[in-house]
């Protein structure tokens, strides 16, 4: 029955760079829950294996990365690491990734309402209820299946915060944060069960990380979509996460509920974490929105 209770579940993973006989750890005994709805926070300086986790948790590693121990279910089923089918069936509608790089996450070959486009006929395939969809009858005329596909897509932009106009351009013409809001209108149409933010807000001035934050705090509320928001900024984590996860050097240094963690942080990595918090105070929290 336990497993019921989480979408998302780690156990003793372990990560490792393998070149023959040799063997370098990128991530050591890490384990994690996520129960669906909820925010977990994965916090930690550069370096700490946040982003080898990310690719974890979605299948994403590349050769010579691999993963050497431990297990990673999705809702209570194991999942095979040597899979590509299953996990290619799981990402999108099951688990979403918002990449830190936008640069990366877009096809630059592809304009904005193109790429939006897939999103939205993978969450019509998914049935009525499971994603953001036109629900337009397959036997209607092309025009009128096109004007349906460009209201959706215009809808998905606006809901960001974007215009409708964007749908045009390609992903080099567009800024950081159009970019950053364009994974989040991808994530609105697919509404996945978990998204997986890796440093949504790194590169983006304040109003833009505002903006992010609040659109995927906006998701989770409305859609009960599952979160795990990954950074190295704790104030912006604490702000919308119930737990956090303290990383360093590939292992999970703390782990508790938020306030505790950052009121009382027991490990190094976490005090360090707080001590550039406080520091930073007198700036403008990038979530204060939602206080």
């Amino acid at each position: 029955m336990k497993d019921k209770l989480k979408i998302l579940e780690a156990t003793g993973l372990a990560v490792h760079l393998c070149s023959g006989k040799k063997r370098m750890p990128l991530l050591r005994d890490v384990s994690l829950s996520l129960e669906p709805g909820e925010i977990l926070g994965v916090v930690g300086e550069s370096g700490a294996g946040k982003t080898m986790l990310v690719r974890s948790l979605a299948g994403l590693l590349s050769p010579p990365a691999r993963v050497t121990a431990g297990k990673i279910r999705y809702g209570g089923n194991s999942l095979d690491y040597t899979d590509p089918a299953a996990w290619n069936s799981l990402r999108g509608r099951g688990i979403f990734v918002m990449f830190q790089s936008a640069v990366q996450a877009l096809n630059p070959s592809l304009t904005v309402g193109r790429q939006l486009l897939e999103a939205v006929d993978v969450g019509r395939r998914a049935g009525p209820g499971k994603a953001m969809s036109t629900g337009q009858d397959p036997g209607l005329p092309e025009s009128q299946s096109r004007k349906a596909d460009v209201d959706q897509i215009g809808e998905l932009l606006e809901a960001v915060g974007l215009s409708p106009d964007l749908a045009g351009r390609y992903p080099f013409e567009i800024s950081g944060g159009m970019k950053q809001r364009v994974q989040v209108a991808t994530a609105l149409a697919l509404r996945p069960r978990v998204l997986i933010a890796d440093e949504p807000t790194t590169g983006l001035d304040p109003v833009n990380q505002e903006v992010i934050l609040g659109l995927l705090s906006a998701l989770n509320r409305d859609f009960g979509t599952a979160l795990i928001l990954v950074s190295h900024d704790i104030r912006a984590v604490a702000c919308l996460s119930r737990r956090i996860l303290v990383m360093e050097q590939g292992r999970v240094a703390e782990a508790g509920y938020s306030d505790q963690v950052v009121s009382s942080p027991r490990s190094a990595a976490a005090r360090q974490l707080v001590e550039n918090m406080i520091q930073l105070e007198k700036g403008a929290c990038p979530c204060r929105i939602l206080n």
